[in-house]
């Protein structure tokens, strides 16, 4: 639907490497780690472990909060795909960049963020080489449903 934005404009090529990330996220956490969302409480104390990587990650990788929505964003073909709220999305992107008071992490340890990380790159870079080479490296299927 959007291939030839993706070629041009970053805005869509980000997207779709976040739908990448977003498939290689559940494989990991779901199908490597086992990690299950049922009982109660366990989603919020995800959340938790969030604020706490967000804040390592902002640090170590010496991250600024300087992104803006896109000039006449609610136009883009995008909008299409999904409904986004932009000013909540601004708003808990700037609470990301809020000091957090530290504490002990419930799942997510600073290895398996390091690791998922690394994991994520090597396939985004896989599959924009697919891309770029006119195809795909993902089957959504397969990696949406571990088929």
């Amino acid at each position: 639907m959007f291939h030839k934005k993706m070629e041009t404009d970053d805005l869509y090529l980000g997207y779709y490497l976040h739908l990448i990330q977003d498939l290689l996220y559940r494989r990991f956490v779901y199908g490597k780690y086992h990690w299950d969302p049922k009982p109660e409480g366990n989603l919020e104390r995800l959340y938790d472990d969030y604020r706490q990587i967000n804040a390592r990650l902002i640090d170590k990788y010496e991250m600024r909060n300087n992104i803006s929505v896109p000039v006449n964003f609610e136009a883009e073909r995008l909008n299409e795909a999904a409904i986004f709220d932009t000013a909540k999305f601004m708003k808990e992107l700037s609470k990301d960049f809020e000091p957090v008071e530290y504490k002990e992490r419930f799942f997510f340890t600073n290895c398996m963020v390091d690791e998922y990380i690394q994991w994520a790159v090597e396939y985004c870079k896989k599959e924009l080489q697919s891309f770029r080479d006119g195809q795909y490296y993902f089957d959504e299927y397969e990696w949406s449903w571990g088929k």
